[in-house]
């Protein structure tokens, strides 16, 4: 797999308020979610299982608030709003940890 260019700066806490845009994508940059057809994103089941738990995200962490966001067929884009009030995110300034995943 080719080697990404890190994009987190080096001493950021990404626990702080603020807002984050983020990109989530599928295993092998597989086409799970769906299609696009006649240039509309037509969301498949585990697409629209994809988008519930997106937009479930508000209840589970109380101090966040979610802003816009798109599903494509390989990746999720969206831009999480962090509030300071009390984090229950958990998010750390260190380096993500990338798991070498083998079929």
């Amino acid at each position: 797999m080719k080697e990404r260019k890190q994009i987190r700066l080096r001493d950021y806490d990404y626990s702080k308020e603020g807002g984050y845009f983020i990109t989530i994508c599928t295993l092998n940059h597989e086409d799970l979610f769906g299609k696009i057809l006649s240039q509309t994103m037509e969301l498949n089941e585990f697409g629209k299982v994809a988008k519930q738990w997106w937009l479930e995200l508000k209840n589970k962490f109380r101090d966040i608030t979610l802003d816009y966001h798109v599903i494509m067929p390989n990746h999720i884009h969206g831009i999480i709003m962090m509030s300071e009030e009390e984090n229950t995110v958990g998010a750390i300034h260190e380096w993500p940890l990338h798991a070498e995943v083998k079929p």
